[in-house]
């Protein structure tokens, strides 16, 4: 489904869309919203009201099959990362921005690699 268009569910649902600050579809049946912590009970109880599930545990950056082969979860990972460096490059959203440098920054400490961001 498009962007647009689920964009335009969600308001149908009463969803508060200038508190969601970033929407990613990060799986066949999953996606990802990055809201402003005031607003994120009430998106919460708001979307379970429409039958959506919460997955707390969830973890974009990992394979979803534990069985997975280490060709496939370099698969997931690579894809997590570009997800994350496309956020940071073209996101319009300054907090966005910020939220996903620092995510990249976290996840590439190991390396000593740093992204560098203007501000």
């Amino acid at each position: 489904m498009p962007l647009r268009e689920f964009r335009s569910h969600l308001h149908d649902m009463r969803i508060s869309l200038s508190k969601v600050v970033n929407i990613s579809f990060v799986g066949r049946d999953v996606v990802e919203f990055l809201v402003d912590e005031t607003y994120a009970v009430d998106f919460l109880r708001r979307l379970q009201t429409f039958k959506f599930r919460s997955l707390p545990k969830f973890n974009p950056a990992v394979a979803r099959d534990p069985q997975a082969t280490p060709e496939i979860r370099k698969v997931v990972w690579d894809a997590f990362m570009a997800r994350l460096f496309k956020i940071v490059e073209t996101t319009t959203n300054e907090r966005a921005r910020l939220y996903f440098t620092a995510t990249l920054d976290f996840h590439l400490e190991d390396s000593n690699t740093q992204v560098i961001q203007a501000l």
